[in-house]
């Protein structure tokens, strides 16, 4: 007799709200917002400037900032000119908590994941994926089957890839 082996999901993305693909001249300033919600903000080329509910944080090429739901957040390009990737969704895992207030520099891999991401996104979806002010992604009516979920899992897949990537860096430290 054959047994299940029951496929447990430590990371489940329920929705994503938003991808963005933002190109941020050097004095681009973003006064800020709040909402409850997950946003992952990632640096593709330049170095921007972020506040986090009180405190400030510079990131540069390959670097990525989490912020929590409810977390009162800004941008602004820091004198050059940025590239600047915000993906925004919802998920209850607390794993992710691990990733909050500090600056997370991305691993070949992960790199890799989000421009599988950002590909699919402009297969899946019809408009532009820099409008500022955009409050729903729209599918194409020609998107590829099963795009949305492949979205979904390289989310997680990626995800998955930092809280581990995480736990390592701090596990060597400890050393």
């Amino acid at each position: 007799m054959f047994q299940q082996t029951i496929l447990p999901e430590v990371i489940r993305v329920e929705s994503i709200i938003t991808i963005h693909c933002y190109d941020y001249c050097p004095d681009f300033s973003f006064a800020g917002e709040q909402h409850d919600f997950w946003e992952m903000v990632y640096i593709d080329v330049g170095e921007v400037c972020i506040v986090a509910d009180n405190e400030s944080y510079t990131l540069g090429s390959g670097e990525a900032f989490f912020h929590k739901p409810n977390e009162f957040h800004s941008i602004r390009a820091n004198n050059v000119y940025a590239s600047v990737i915000v993906i925004t969704f919802e998920t209850d895992s607390k794993h992710l908590f691990q990733l909050v207030d500090q600056i997370i520099s991305f691993t070949e891999k992960q790199k890799r994941i989000i421009s599988e991401i950002l590909k699919e996104a402009v297969e899946t979806f019809a408009e532009p994926l820099d409008i500022v002010n955009q409050r729903s992604l729209i599918k194409r009516t020609d998107a590829p089957f099963g795009a949305e979920q492949i979205l979904k899992t390289y989310l997680e897949q990626m995800l998955i890839d930092i809280v581990r990537s995480q736990a390592q860096s701090s596990e060597n430290l400890s050393n």
